[in-house]
């Protein structure tokens, strides 16, 4: 009986590692990209008319900056969610949401127009108000802005 459990319990054990490696197999079986990239994203910063100087060079991940005004996308990318805006501003440790940027928070008011403020990404000309909903792609130009 205690053959039977010793076994039992080695069996279950190889089982769950043989199924982890098999699962963690799953993320690179269809990649984003076919090779590792080394893509780059000029990157800028206004509110209320002036421009921010943000230091962006945080977790050195797959998405990353350099305090260079780009943002950085370099490896192979399994998912599109690793390349997103937001996921580069959590990279970078700055608070930058749909909502806020930095101390900006919607709703505030511009000291140069004594209006309230919104926060919007505008990448390529085209604006977005949810930075995890852009995907950044090699030489976009993003303008993240509170107005």
């Amino acid at each position: 009986m205690q053959d039977i459990l010793v076994y039992g319990t080695i069996g279950l054990i190889i089982a769950l590692m043989i199924f982890g490696f098999v699962n963690s197999l799953k993320d690179v079986s269809n990649p984003v990209t076919d090779t590792e990239v080394h893509w780059h994203a000029p990157i800028s910063y206004e509110a209320c008319g002036k421009s921010l100087n943000l230091s962006d060079s945080g977790n050195h991940d797959i998405i990353h900056g350099h305090d260079d005004n780009l943002v950085h996308v370099e490896g192979l990318v399994l998912n599109e969610s690793d390349i997103t805006l937001a996921n580069f501003f959590k990279n970078a440790g700055l608070s930058i949401t749909g909502e806020n940027l930095e101390d900006y928070k919607n709703g505030d008011i511009c000291e140069n127009t004594g209006e309230p403020g919104k926060i919007s990404f505008v990448v390529d000309g085209q604006t977005f108000t949810d930075p995890s909903q852009i995907i950044i792609k090699d030489k976009q130009n993003i303008l993240v802005k509170f107005e």
